[in-house]
């Protein structure tokens, strides 16, 4: 679940949501957006206790993630 002020989108040049590549591997569109947020100050805040999977053809929990 992600939350974001309209503000956000008038200071942030399309395209809103790249995947992106770092590493070797591609992160989902949601890291490429916060990541690319905290690099030009914009805050980003993450609820830890909320439990809330990826949902594409199949959802992924975290346990499901090779990557910690």
């Amino acid at each position: 679940i992600m939350l974001i002020k309209t503000k956000v989108f008038k200071k942030y040049k399309k395209p809103w949501f790249p995947f992106l590549e770092r590493r070797g591997e591609v992160w989902g569109e949601d890291m490429g957006f916060c990541l690319h947020c905290m690099a030009h100050n914009i805050e980003v805040w993450v609820e830890p206790t909320v439990r809330v999977g990826h949902c594409k053809t199949y959802t992924f929990y975290e346990e499901d993630c090779t990557v910690k």
